[in-house]
């Protein structure tokens, strides 16, 4: 299985960490060992300065399609990237570390790839740490939706069936600390929650 992770798919994300709104797709991987869905996350071994950022991950068909709904959390090593980028090198060492793919439930998705960022479903995803809601948006606000994530992901990569995409993050990530629960949702608009990892940072 792979993991592949779309950047900047919010504008207001993009605008809060200074960088340039895209105009496509923009991609890169985690390994799959990053993988990660235990009730506690391993934050005492990780490298410091770990953010969070909360998102929709589709598990693919492997035939241009979805097969299931998760919400995962894309962990980052915030000051390993920013060194990382101004040296205009690959991002491998603030994105890959262990347990940085953490994967929530799977929910069986009734709705097609064209329709998920649609209105009228109000897909929404929520990350609350010690019970306060630190990030929610809705697919309908994303300016690279899932459909045009995956048709370029398709266009030049082995993608498999089983292979996850993170579709990337809105504003509001931040830092965890040791002792911090976590509880991340993927909910629908009558407030439904059809995916959830609730761990602790230990």
């Amino acid at each position: 299985m792979a993991v592949w992770c779309t950047i900047r798919t919010y504008n207001a994300h993009a605008k809060e960490l200074g960088n340039e709104i895209p105009s496509e797709a923009i991609f890169f991987t985690k390994p799959e060992n990053c993988i990660h869905t235990g009730d506690e996350i391993p934050l005492s071994t990780m490298p410091d300065d770990v953010h969070y950022e909360t998102e929709c991950v589709l598990k693919l068909d492997g035939t241009g399609g979805v097969s299931h709904l998760m919400i995962g959390l894309d962990l980052t090593n915030r000051r390993q990237q920013e060194l990382l980028k101004a040296e205009k090198l690959p991002w491998a060492r603030a994105k890959c570390f262990r347990a940085s793919a953490l994967l929530g439930s799977e929910y069986k998705c009734n709705v097609s790839l064209d329709e998920l960022h649609l209105e009228e479903h109000n897909i929404g995803l929520r990350l609350t740490i010690n019970d306060e809601i630190v990030q929610q948006d809705f697919l309908k606000n994303m300016s690279i939706p899932p459909k045009a994530q995956v048709e370029a992901l398709n266009e030049w990569a082995p993608i498999q069936e089983g292979d996850c995409l993170f579709t990337g993050t809105p504003k509001g990530v931040g830092p965890l600390a040791l002792g911090d629960i976590i509880k991340a949702e993927l909910f629908w608009k009558d407030g439904e929650v059809i995916s959830s990892y609730i761990a602790t940072c230990v």
